[in-house]
């Protein structure tokens, strides 16, 4: 009977979220988002979980929902349809310290922002003015569509603070998503994944999402844009992908944790900007450097998830395992291997620094775990060993190349016992 009773009452609960669920057309230039003449119908405003904005096709002009300080608002789908140049802007108006919130809430499915088009060059803003005078919070895992036919669409995000945990927010769609001017403050995103599908995403402020992962899915691109721009969270490089930065001026672009899986690019063109890796570089597959700034990694170099190869193509530019004051540590298991190729001139190791975490034997394919093709030069800044190992590190100058014969420490004692009693027994 109880059982009975449960579903009647979440049988009528869905109910009500479906009627009270409703659609509003925005049929206005510039107004209020409160005002309900401002839509279609009149009855109302989108202000409720699982309700839809849709922002449809007008002149090719820049229509502005303004969403005053104070107002707080529930919706469960931004949709934008276009077939023109046109763009639509929820903005706030006022300078003031009083913030907007915007909460992204469906009652069935994952909430959503679409701008949905075939032809133009539209744009779809959530401007919070200066200051980050919006708030966004994430109730709901969000899907985010940047366009059906056109890659020159955008969704911007602008002086917009986000909050959510454990959210995951997927970018579709062959237009842009960018992030401009956008921070957190208090709580903000905790532990939540940017999974980017298709298209570009652009970030254009530094460290917008610090305790958040960022995937991005093959064939996509992350811009990291403007000065001094970077993220200090995991960032996920699927095959075929590419992490580009540039900006008109002096600038180092700091980045947290990096796991390849498959081939990928790292660009850094434009001004003096540089790329610094200061987290681990994990993970298998190529990374080729283009552009003509400088590409440092001054973290951990971890080749695959147990055994694999990191290959580094110095195609354009430089690579660099030393900024002056860190080292890149190369982290060695049994099997590993890091591959230099196209370097300009030969590695120097003393900007390098070595750790094994695995015993490696003799052997042609498992001892043999860095090579250089234009050379290496002097030896590791340092070689430590872990998990009670000891060892011998091999430089193979002439076939540009370095080595390890890496055992426990028991071993090597026994090992030094069986050589005295040999000796012993030859006098």
């Amino acid at each position: 009977m109880k059982t009975i009773l449960s579903l009647c009452l979440a049988a009528l609960l869905g109910m009500a979220l479906s009627v009270s669920a409703a659609t509003y057309t925005w049929n206005a230039g510039t107004a209020d988002w409160t005002n309900m003449l401002s839509w279609t119908p009149s009855s109302g405003y989108p202000s409720a979980t699982g309700d839809e904005a849709l922002l449809p096709q007008q002149a090719a002009a820049t229509y502005t929902i303004n969403l005053q300080p104070g107002n707080a608002v529930t919706v469960g789908v931004i949709r934008m349809t276009s077939e023109a140049n046109q763009s639509y802007r929820i903005f706030n108006p006022v300078s003031s310290t009083t913030r907007s919130d915007i909460y992204l809430d469906n009652s069935s499915g994952n909430a959503r922002i679409e701008m949905l088009t075939s032809a133009g060059n539209g744009k779809l803003t959530i401007d919070g003015q200066a200051a980050a005078r919006h708030r966004m919070y994430f109730m709901d895992d969000v899907d985010i569509v940047v366009s059906n036919g056109s890659a020159g669409e955008d969704v911007d995000v602008l002086r917009t603070l986000f909050y959510g945990t454990n959210r995951t927010i997927n970018k579709y769609g062959a237009g842009t998503l960018r992030m401009f001017y956008t921070n957190t403050d208090g709580t903000g995103l905790d532990n939540c994944l940017f999974r980017i599908h298709e298209g570009e995403f652009v970030y254009a402020r530094n460290n917008v999402t610090p305790n958040c992962t960022i995937e991005m899915m093959p064939g996509t691109t992350l811009y990291y844009r403007y000065l001094n721009v970077g993220h200090r969270g995991d960032l996920i490089l699927r095959n075929n992908t590419t992490m580009r930065a540039g900006a008109n001026g002096v600038a180092t672009d700091q980045q947290g944790n990096i796991m390849i899986d498959g081939a990928v690019e790292m660009e850094v063109f434009a001004g003096n900007t540089v790329v610094e890796v200061q987290g681990t570089l994990s993970g298998t597959g190529t990374v080729t450097k283009t552009g003509v700034q400088t590409n440092y990694f001054v973290g951990p170099i971890s080749p695959g998830a147990s055994a694999g190869t990191i290959i580094i193509d110095e195609s354009e530019g430089a690579v660099l395992f030393s900024n002056g004051t860190d080292l890149a540590e190369l982290q060695v298991e049994e099997g590993d291997m890091l591959v230099l190729q196209n370097f300009d001139s030969p590695l120097d190791l003393s900007t390098m620094d070595v750790l094994f975490l695995t015993p490696m034997f003799p052997g042609p394919t498992t001892n043999w775990f860095l090579t250089c093709d234009s050379g290496i030069a002097n030896t590791f800044n340092s070689v430590n060993y872990t998990n009670g190992l000891t060892g011998t590190v091999i430089y193979d100058v002439g076939n540009n190349r370095v080595g390890a014969v890496v055992i426990p420490e028991p071993v090597a004692a026994l090992a030094a016992v069986f050589a005295l009693l040999y000796a012993a027994r030859r006098k």
